[in-house]
């Protein structure tokens, strides 16, 4: 019984020195990395934690009978990219890579808008040159055709700052 013991502890000791080996190895990191990928704020909170965050934004729906989600609201930010081994690390994006700008939706997840109603594939929401206003096709998957057809736009422009600040 003594003997399983001895046995047991020396497993389970190689696997320690293995581990902090492998560790120490790395670098602290393992072996998952995030390459570097293209990322996006959850929240214009978390943008702004970033320090990506440029704007919020301001929106219209037409037709009017089409409503925005409770408490959704659109921000303009820099592109980034995530660090290599966390996605705390933010990496801003240079002039010469693909999207320079990005819109950000806060809350990043949920319902855009009250309803069957998706946005629809028109312009991209990523963009070198900050534009005056971004239109975006409104669609819908419905019956009776159940199928994605147009049925409204969204406007996007600058927030106008309120008066009294």
């Amino acid at each position: 019984m003594v003997m399983i013991k001895k046995i047991f502890l020396l497993i389970i000791g190689v696997c320690v020195l293995l581990i902090v080996g492998f560790y120490i190895i790395t670098g602290g990191k393992g072996t998952y990395k995030l390459s570097e990928g293209i990322g996006y704020s959850r929240t214009i909170e978390a943008s702004k934690k970033r320090g990506v965050f440029v704007k919020e934004l301001d929106y219209k729906i037409i037709p009017d009978s089409i409503q925005l989600a409770k408490d959704k609201v659109f921000f303009v930010e820099k592109g980034f990219r995530y660090g290599k081994y966390s996605a705390k690390k933010t990496l801003p994006l240079r002039e010469t890579d693909d999207y320079t700008y990005r819109i950000g939706m806060s809350p990043a997840s949920g319902e855009i808008f009250s309803g069957s109603f998706l946005l629809g594939y028109g312009d991209s929401f990523h963009f070198h040159k900050i534009k005056d206003t971004i239109r975006r096709e409104i669609v819908t998957k419905k019956p009776p055709y159940d199928s994605i057809y147009k049925v409204g736009e969204l406007f996007l422009f600058e927030k106008k700052p309120s008066k009294g600040n």
